[in-house]
């Protein structure tokens, strides 16, 4: 079905998206289906990667920096654009929202907080991957997973998760 059959003109108050526009090809398209659904005054509330470079961790751990840019390697080589969040304020303009309001989302973590649980489980489950996709060796993952280790049992560690970008705009 397709998304102009769900979505009937003026018919929505809001949307809110997080981490879904880097991995469609033509998010523009996307936006503009949802801004003819959006009522008058109604509002998308966007948080998308701005820098995914910025995912590190301190201290750096030779095989997890070298997996962690493997993993941008191919989200870059992907259709969509991990980065997404850099256009966005910009192509709500160009649809003629007006934009509300844009933040940087930042999120450091420590071993013991629950932040940490969202790159400790993306490592587990992405890294493997990376080498069916050619991207790592499998001593590298293994590597990579180690160093993961290495740095919970130190509570002083930190690890910078990519940073974002919440977009809040209103249609006119």
């Amino acid at each position: 079905m397709s998304v102009e059959a769900i979505l009937e003109e003026n018919s929505l108050d809001g949307m809110y998206c997080r981490w879904a526009l880097a991995w469609v090809a033509k998010p523009r398209e996307v936006l503009q289906k949802v801004h003819k659904a959006l009522k008058p005054g109604g509002r998308m509330v966007l948080h998308e990667y701005y820098d995914w470079s910025t995912h590190q961790t301190n201290p750096s751990k030779p095989a997890l920096s070298k997996a962690i840019a493997a993993c941008l390697r191919s989200f870059k080589e992907q259709e969509g654009d991990i980065d997404v969040g850099k256009e966005l304020p910009i192509i709500l303009e160009e649809m003629g929202m007006k934009l509300i309001s844009t933040r940087p989302m930042i999120k450091m973590a420590r071993p013991h907080e629950l932040t940490w649980q969202w790159p400790r489980s993306f490592y587990n489950i992405y890294l493997p991957k990376l080498v069916g996709m050619g991207y790592l060796e499998p001593a590298t993952v293994q590597e990579a997973l180690e160093d993961v280790k290495q740095l919970e049992r130190d509570p002083a560690s930190t690890l910078c998760c990519p940073m974002l970008i919440e977009v809040i705009a209103e249609k006119q």
